[in-house]
């Protein structure tokens, strides 16, 4: 099994979106926890300002209409999906954060999910595989990167609010890791990228 270290990253050459389009569509009811997934969110609004932003997402100044990012575990995961939206973390931290989850993943169950081979099992029988990193949440995750909360990065969808979604399965983690960079479907626009990431800063890591 491969260590981060090891596996294939992006490095620049790919955005999300294009990450995203080599993922697989997801049925809403398939969504499960401990997974990527880019999602196409249904706008709460036609004039999305940033004093509507403000408000509707209580104190983030941006909303993310195609969030790519980790879903959680929690209690009622299968009405309300809780998740890291990766497009607002800057790059050398959501390097470190991936890089801990994979390692947090590898020991707990990440290596089951591939045969002998190294190759990836196919989804189907995947899907009935239950492993203990599936289980991370907010506050874990956040104890695992030495974050005070990951909260400005986080955000809930219920299920209405996702009109599409794709899995970015596990031999292509390594092409979430420094992304080029886009901000297509972050409001408003034109949003200010480094203000985001500083907010993140501000926000999340304050040790």
């Amino acid at each position: 099994m491969k260590t981060f270290k090891d596996i294939k990253k992006n490095d620049g050459r790919l955005t999300f979106e294009q990450v995203a389009e080599k993922g697989t569509n997801t049925n809403r009811s398939s969504l499960l926890p401990g997974r990527f997934y880019q999602f196409t969110i249904v706008p709460p609004a036609v004039d999305m300002n940033a004093e509507f932003i403000s408000a509707y997402t209580r104190g983030k100044n941006y909303i993310d209409l195609n969030p790519i990012g980790l879903v959680f575990f929690h209690e009622n995961w299968q009405e309300k999906i809780i998740m890291l939206d990766l497009r607002v973390v800057p790059p050398p931290i959501l390097e470190k954060i991936l890089h801990i989850y994979w390692n947090f993943s590898l020991k707990h169950g990440l290596s089951n999910l591939f045969d002998t081979t190294g190759k990836l099992r196919p989804l189907a029988e995947r899907q009935v595989i239950d492993q203990k990193f599936y289980m991370i949440t907010p506050s874990l995750l956040s104890e695992l990167s030495g974050a005070d909360n990951l909260y400005y990065a986080i955000n809930k969808y219920s299920m209405d609010d996702i009109s599409s979604a794709r899995l970015i399965d596990w031999n292509r983690f390594g092409m979430l890791v420094n992304p080029r960079l886009s901000d297509r479907g972050l409001l408003p626009s034109p949003i200010n990228l480094a203000k985001v990431y500083e907010d993140f800063l501000t926000n999340s890591l304050n040790r």
